[in-house]
């Protein structure tokens, strides 16, 4: 039946004819979107169509829009007659000229009134061949509306282009396109990489929109702030309050303003700013390695559909701790810059899933395909539809699960797409794992259950979700959550478990206020710098880490990583913060390259720090006596920090420091010559009764004749003598 509109049909044609734009005539992705716009402010989907209701013996090719459109389906001929004021056109492929034929042409899709690719006749040798269709599709598809979204990459898997433009046993021919010259002149990308096998429909190209280190870039000019990566050494001998000091500048870093010289306070800071990994903390030791610290090869299984580890191992790479904190680093100069990769979005309230997306190593391509899809599918259930209502009941899909499949009594099939069809909700928040100790991606439950044959009939149970977060490369999953995950596909993460303010700044808070936004800063604390072997530990690293070659500024350097093969960059509000202990000889260490790039702040001993009267006592005098012997009889570096006596508020407390601590030090510093200990202490012109330590003559051996000078027996004193302290001072 035929409804005639003509008025309708009129007043919609002079709408699309008025609307023309100065690139009439040019079918090129702006002006057809333009035209779909003018379309879509005629009404809701029915009323904007209506007036093509007189032409349903002719209208018979839609055309599909790019963007994410409710309809985006629009009739070709009235498409292509916005954008060339024309109403007289034909409907068809048989010419050049015809709608469908031109938007053909253009390198866009042309479809049925159902969203259905629709191919050109046989003997439609006038239209482009495959091979250019191809490539303009991919661009006008993946590569143009990645970069509205400002997205530094886009990766497009050879089966979904094949599958979006109708083509089949194509995926040779989609491979070869995408990995050849002329897509990367017409997109402006350069050569991107891509999985293996190649080709195949399961291969994921990634293109890179921009080059690496200024997709993200927040440079002075963009930015509006100067600020400039710290590597900060700070030295001095043992007890200077070097942990503290630590503490202070990184909570200084990542806050941007001065401490408060509370320690209760800046300690209660710094504690919240390790919770949302905005500092880590390591100490290095002998056996500390590039592996631990940057990336290094690990065994690994891989997983079945259920989470369970498979058969066999292999290796591959795994980031270590400098790279995890650079990744965070990075992601959250991404937000600054405006490339957060979702909405900002409040977690107050929220209920929490892990949620695998194919098994890890060996179905990337669900991943991928969900991602570049908007949803989340599960793989249980197979191939049964939970559609109507009455799968609200478990009991409901588990007599439909065993009547399709009498023989599988896996009680996955029916717990897991109930928890995702039914208590899985709208505005909940999806954690996406890489295996059980990284996550690789966020997301927020958009929409109900949904059932969608997938290309290889599986994962069909689907779910709409907007991606909040989806990180180049996993990151550790303590960053947000704590503990690791189980090998269940779907279950809910208990709340009191998730890091939300780590989560929170990772996927975006509060809408940030107008004018340039400062990235959160980031702190490695590295305590005992100087017992690794620095050049060894850090690689090629130490070139990286010099202010001005950082990411974010005019000479930032990248390098390719050994193990993994990837471009890595240090981000400029990563900081480096270390302490070395002088009266450590392994300071040697320490080479001019690493001298060179790092600032170093001495931290001497400060006695005025300390009382001048405990019980009689001035401990500010002794730690200065005491220091002005060690300095004199070894070197400064190996005085004794103010740190030590801190604490002392009787005699008993500063015996006890003496006793416990300091003689003890005394000792490693002297090599056990307690002649010398006995000089530090004010005793060296005492006789065998000293006011710290005893001594006592050694006889020699019997039938040693010539034994030479007198030897000593040396122990400290149970009890300090009462005029101790006076003595040392003396």
């Amino acid at each position: 039946m035929k409804i005639n509109h003509d008025k309708d049909f009129r007043d919609l044609m002079s709408v699309l004819t008025s609307a023309q734009s100065e690139q009439a005539g040019n079918l090129d992705r702006k002006s057809i979107e333009a035209a779909m716009d003018a379309m879509d402010q005629g009404g809701d989907e029915e009323e904007r169509l209506r007036p093509f209701d007189r032409l349903e013996a002719t209208v018979t090719t839609w055309v599909r829009s790019t963007r994410d459109r409710s309809g985006r389906v629009y009739p070709t001929v009235a498409i292509v007659g916005h954008v060339l004021g024309s109403v007289g056109l034909t409907d068809g492929w048989s010419e050049k000229t015809h709608a469908a034929a031109r938007l053909y042409d253009a390198g866009f899709i042309v479809v049925d009134a159902k969203n259905q690719p629709v191919q050109p006749p046989d003997g439609s040798d006038h239209l482009l061949p495959d091979a250019e269709r191809i490539r303009l599709c991919a661009y006008n598809y993946f590569i143009e509306p990645a970069r509205e979204k400002n997205a530094s990459e886009v990766a497009i898997r050879a089966g979904d282009l094949a599958k979006a433009m109708g083509l089949k046993d194509a995926f040779p021919n989609v491979c070869q396109v995408l990995g050849g010259g002329k897509f990367q002149q017409l997109a402006g990308v350069p050569a991107p990489s891509h999985t293996e096998p190649n080709p195949s429909s399961s291969t994921i190209f990634t293109f890179r929109l921009k080059p690496q280190e200024k997709a993200v870039v927040v440079t002075k000019a963009t930015s509006g702030l100067e600020h400039s990566a710290t590597n900060l050494i700070l030295y001095g001998p043992p007890g200077t309050g070097k942990t503290y000091a630590t503490a202070a500048e990184a909570v200084r870093l990542c806050d941007g303003e001065p401490t408060t010289g509370d320690p209760a306070a800046v300690r209660l800071r710094y504690d919240e700013l390790v919770r949302t990994g905005q500092i880590r903390f390591v100490t290095f030791h002998q056996s500390y390695a590039y592996e631990d610290f940057v990336e290094s090869l690990r065994p690994t299984t891989g997983e079945t559909e259920d989470g369970s580890p498979s058969a066999g191992f292999r290796l591959v790479p795994r980031p270590g701790l400098f790279r995890e904190i650079a990744t965070l680093a990075e992601q959250a100069r991404k937000a600054a810059a405006g490339k957060r990769q979702g909405p900002v979005i409040d977690l107050a309230g929220r209920r929490f899933w892990k949620m695998a997306l194919g098994a890890k190593d060996t179905e990337e391509h669900v991943y991928q395909a969900a991602v570049t899809g908007h949803y989340v599918a599960l793989g249980w259930g197979g191939d049964v539809d939970f559609s109507d209502p009455r799968f609200a009941e478990i009991e409901a899909v588990r007599q439909e699960w065993r009547s399709h499949y009498p023989g599988d009594t896996t009680p996955s099939h029916i717990s897991q797409p109930w928890r995702f069809r039914n208590a899985m909700k709208v505005g909940d928040i999806v954690i996406v794992p890489y295996g059980n100790t990284t996550f690789r991606a966020v997301a927020e439950i958009t929409g109900d259950y949904y059932f969608e044959l997938g290309e290889d009939g599986t994962y069909n149970q689907r779910r709409t979700v907007r991606w909040l977060l989806v990180l180049d490369e996993p990151l550790p999953l303590d960053t947000i959550v704590e503990g690791n995950f189980t090998m269940r596909t779907l279950y809910e993460l208990p709340r009191h478990r998730i890091r939300v303010e780590a989560l929170q700044r990772l996927i975006g808070g509060p809408a940030p206020v107008a004018g340039p936004a400062r990235p959160d800063q980031f702190v490695l604390i590295i305590d005992e710098i100087n017992r690794a072997n620095v050049s060894k530990v850090f690689g090629e690293l130490i070139t990286m880490l010099e202010p001005d070659k950082r990411l974010g500024q005019d000479n930032a350097l990248t390098v390719t990583l050994p193990y993994s093969g990837d471009t890595f960059g240090v981000p400029d509000n990563l900081h480096v913060i270390g302490t070395m202990n002088t009266a450590d000889r392994s300071i040697a260490l320490l080479d001019t390259a690493l001298r060179r790039r790092f600032a170093f702040r001495e931290l001497a001993p400060q006695p005025e720090l300390l009382q001048s009267d405990v019980d009689g006592i001035d401990l500010a005098a002794v730690l200065g006596v005491l220091n002005a012997r060690i300095e004199y009889l070894v070197d400064r570096e190996h005085r004794i920090g103010h740190a030590f006596f801190m604490r002392c508020r009787t005699r008993a407390d500063i015996d006890a420091v003496m006793r416990d601590r300091v003689i003890p030090l005394l000792a490693e510093y002297f090599f056990e010559d307690w002649e010398r200990i006995r000089l530090v202490l004010g005793e060296g012109e005492t006789g065998d009764q000293g006011a710290f330590l005893n001594r006592t003559p050694l006889k020699p051996p019997r039938g040693l004749e010539d034994h030479g000078p007198d030897r000593w027996s040396y122990a400290v004193r149970e009890t300090f003598a009462d005029d101790a302290y006076l003595r040392l001072l003396a």
